[in-house]
């Protein structure tokens, strides 16, 4: 790539106008203003979470499970767990329909799912 440095060079010569400049401080602009909002919306989230952060702590622990992700599972799920009977009814990881490839029709029959989200 060194090699082509006076090519590009000579190529980019002249091709920035003010035009291009306003067009460039408009989008960084824009980019400001989209990373100001992103912030206070993670601080919003911060501050609504904190009665959760015991909970987000142990889904952290789960392996592929972001304090994102465990923010997003508290969201749509809650932190109480009051509505599963046992520690068995935590989800469907032991069920899973059948997946079947290809163009011909594949049984719908119930496979044992992921062997490492089942309850050993």
């Amino acid at each position: 790539m060194r090699s082509k440095i006076p090519e590009l060079t000579e190529a980019l010569t002249g091709r920035f106008a003010d035009h291009h400049a306003f067009l460039a401080r408009v989008h960084l602009d824009l980019i400001d203003q989209r990373t100001a909002a992103i912030d206070g919306l993670t601080a919003r989230i911060e501050g609504v979470i904190e009665p959760f952060c015991g909970a987000r702590d142990l889904i952290v622990t789960i392996p592929g499970i972001s304090t994102g992700v465990a923010d997003v599972i508290i969201a749509e799920t809650g932190a109480g767990m009051t509505r599963f009977s046992s520690a068995g009814h935590g989800g469907l990881g032991s069920l899973s329909p059948g997946m079947g490839g290809g163009p011909k029709l594949a049984s719908a029959a119930w496979t044992r799912g992921c062997v490492f989200a089942q309850r050993m």
